[in-house]
């Protein structure tokens, strides 16, 4: 609904003193008025392009030239051929026409740039469009066409700046959301690296675990092996019998005899003491008589 009030405007101005074709008896202005009107803006840039050349002082030649590239479309162009319209020399009312169509030039910049989301772009031609039509107003007070324009381009201009607020502050929350997610991200990064340090040092010391294990194991066994040698080698071990048990020692066997035949002995010495020097004659003969056959059995 704005861009065609906007547009509305333009036509306005173009029928009702915005556009008012420099008449002079010149067949070239003539020609470009036609072609104007006939909407053929390049032929009548063309025709306007003559008549500048054949009438470079007249400004009214230029402002023709300009609302022909405003007509096109081409604004920067217009621009520069309005402001050669304007001199010391300029009537009033050609300079409240000249700066009504730069106000124009610049109010659609203001919407093309709106139209694109830019609103800081648009809020700077919106403001630059004021200026001229306050411009344009002091140079006739009474233009009411120019008067309305001024207003739509106040309008459109605190509308931007309204736009451009809740666009920083979308942006702004976006910007603090996206530096929340990137602080929760650089978060769950570190707490995973953490837990896999702390996996690694865990795996780490299981494989220290294990092979000091390993190791106490090897000298175990290498300890047994030395044990089970050194006994292989020590002779002075006493030799197993072949039921298990170590072999028993004659002469061990002989004094647990004669420990258990010494009390009947003197028992009989003193019995024979008793009796008489001829009973313990007679006793110690039977005593050397039994040596003597042990003698010849342990020989033999």
């Amino acid at each position: 609904m704005k861009a065609l009030v906007s547009l509305l405007l333009v036509a306005a101005a173009s029928m009702f003193g915005g556009w008012d074709p420099f008449h002079r008896a010149n067949p070239n202005v003539e020609e470009g008025n036609a072609r104007v009107a006939a909407e053929n803006y390049d032929g009548a840039l063309e025709a306007y392009d003559l008549a500048a050349r054949e009438l470079p002082s007249a400004p009214g030649v230029h402002l023709d030239r300009g609302i022909a590239y405003l007509h096109k479309g081409e604004r920067e162009r217009a621009r520069e051929a309005f402001l050669l319209a304007i001199g010391p020399d300029t009537p009033p009312d050609l300079v409240a026409d000249v700066r009504y169509n730069l106000g124009l030039s610049f109010y659609q910049d203001g919407e093309a740039a709106a139209a694109e989301d830019d609103h800081r772009a648009a809020q700077t031609a919106f403001r630059a469009a004021v200026d001229e039509y306050r411009r344009s107003l002091r140079a006739r007070p009474s233009d009411h066409n120019c008067a309305w324009n001024l207003e739509l381009a106040l309008r459109r201009l605190n509308e931007e700046r309204e736009e451009q607020e809740q666009q920083d502050q979308q942006e702004q929350e976006e910007r603090e959301q996206q530096e929340q997610q990137d602080q929760q991200d650089q978060q769950d990064q570190q707490d995973q690296q953490d837990q896999q340090d702390q996996q690694d040092q865990q795996d780490q010391q299981d494989q220290q675990d294990q092979q000091d294990s390993q190791d106490s194991q090897d000298q175990q066994d290498q300890q047994d092996q030395q044990d089970q040698q050194d006994a292989q080698d020590d002779p002075s071990q006493p030799e197993q019998s072949p039921s298990g048990g170590e072999q028993d020692d004659p002469q061990d066997s002989q004094d647990q005899a004669n420990g258990q035949q010494l009390p009947t002995q003197a028992e009989r010495m003193l019995d024979a003491l008793q009796d008489g020097e001829e009973s313990l004659e007679r006793y110690r003969a039977a005593q050397r008589g039994q040596r003597e056959n042990r003698r010849v059995e342990q020989d033999w």
